[in-house]
């Protein structure tokens, strides 16, 4: 899935993919998108919540349905997947 994200959040995203032996992300697009194991999105965006820091900044609490300056664009064409596997930032 591509993800489009402010710098600050994509920095969140790559350090728990990092911390998750890069489980999560496929592909470090560009400072503002990231293509995201589709299957994994789910669990990411949990990850994500659970940064007890987050949740103390005003306007970066987690809805139900996203999570505020995460957008998901959807599937990434068959041929932008690299075949390598994950490609951490």
């Amino acid at each position: 899935m591509l993800v489009e994200c402010e710098p600050a959040i994509k920095s969140i995203l790559v350090h728990i993919d990092s911390t998750h032996h890069n489980e999560f992300i496929i592909e470090d697009l560009d400072e503002t998108h990231l293509f995201v194991k589709e299957t994994m999105l789910h669990l990411l965006k949990q990850k994500l919540e659970e940064v007890s820091w987050l949740r103390t900044c005003p306007g970066s609490l987690p809805s139900s349905s996203s999570i505020r300056g995460l957008m998901i664009c959807g599937a990434a064409p068959q041929g932008d997947v690299p075949a390598g596997g994950a490609v951490g930032g």
